[in-house]
């Protein structure tokens, strides 16, 4: 969107905060949050991926958007983070390679585009089979670029850089 900042939400699920924040080994992601904002004291409304993931899109608690383990979906009575920065003109992109934050679970809610990584790797058969080794490794590459290459228009290794972001502004989870 023209004219205003890009917001990208990184969500790493069940990943320490120390080692999120460690530019030795996130290094992309502790340059974009030293060229933004960080939360660094992050409190779950709930244990697990879903209902605590539900809150974050939705800013209420597991009680009032209803998934959690005798309702595994979020369903469509609240409005979500990313239809509201679709709203205003934002585009909206999701990568999950968490299979809780699905289609089938209602997560693509507001996403103009949203990518299930965990089915790049998978068989057709089964949602546990992994297929040949060099099928897991090529994902394990494209994660590790994800984490660990500059953004766009950004040299690597400088928080702040000399170019400019692009004219999308895509919402990760």
């Amino acid at each position: 969107m023209a004219g205003h900042a890009n917001v990208v939400v990184v969500v790493l699920d069940t990943t320490r905060w120390d080692d999120a924040l460690n530019p030795s080994v996130a290094p992309t992601l502790t340059d974009l949050g030293s060229a933004g904002t960080t939360a660094t004291q992050a409190i779950t409304p709930a244990p697990w991926t879903l209902p605590s993931h539900a809150s974050m899109l939705t800013g209420t608690y597991p009680s009032n958007h209803g998934a959690h383990a005798a309702h595994e979906r979020l369903d469509g009575r609240l409005p979500t983070l990313p239809e509201l920065f679709g709203t205003a003109g934002y585009e909206t992109l999701c990568i999950s390679n968490n299979t809780w934050l699905s289609i089938e679970s209602g997560f693509d809610r507001g996403f103009d585009t949203f990518k299930q990584m965990w089915q790049l790797v998978q068989s057709s058969t089964a949602l546990s089979e992994l297929v040949d080794v060099m099928a897991e490794r090529r994902a394990r590459a494209v994660g590790r670029k994800l984490l660990t290459t500059a953004p766009p228009g950004r040299p690597s290794g400088s928080p702040t850089g000399s170019g400019t972001a692009s004219a999308t502004s895509p919402f990760f989870c």
